[in-house]
């Protein structure tokens, strides 16, 4: 994506399976909801400073996905931004994130321990839902809303350190 780009509409990449690799412009501010979902053969992505939002679905079914490099301005993760991504291996979630989507990362079979930012205050429902990777988790104190079903499915989760607040 050439420099000067500062937005990617909905759905801009959709389905494209052959798609591998995306250099984006670090003008861009905006991605549009499931920007990259169903393109299989993604294996890197590196999203730009300036994005401070991940909408809904953004690479969900991208199968092939192993990298994503997030900004530290990021503030918010979609719901299924990540769903089905079953290649994806350590991602570090930026300081400033507050909010995890619905099913954000749900059915990321290769997802291993993942450190939650300490102004994290929202995780959706089924948000690591299968993900048997997770052996440990720690909620961040500042978390006030965890929805149902956010570590279901995680067989081999053994510790869950939840705040006082939410017990």
């Amino acid at each position: 994506i050439p420099e000067g780009v500062t937005a990617i509409g909905d759905s801009a990449f959709k389905d494209c399976a052959a798609l591998e690799g995306i250099n984006l412009s670090s003008e861009l501010t905006t991605i549009g909801s499931g920007a990259f979902s169903g393109c299989a053969s993604l294996r890197e992505l590196s999203i730009p400073k300036n994005v401070t939002a991940l909408p809904e679905s953004v690479c969900q079914g991208c199968t092939g996905l192993t990298t994503v490099r997030l900004p530290q301005n990021l503030r918010s993760i979609g719901a299924f931004a990540f769903e089905g991504c079953g290649a994806l291996g350590d991602i570090v979630l930026p300081d400033g994130v507050t909010s995890i989507g619905n099913r954000a990362f749900r059915n990321g079979s290769t997802l291993p321990n993942i450190v939650l930012p300490e102004k994290l205050r929202t995780i959706g429902y089924s948000a690591f839902e299968g993900c048997p990777g997770l052996v440990w988790q720690r909620i961040p104190p500042n978390v006030t809303s965890l929805g149902d079903n956010a570590f279901g499915g995680c067989p081999d989760l053994k510790f869950l350190l939840v705040p006082d607040a939410l017990q």
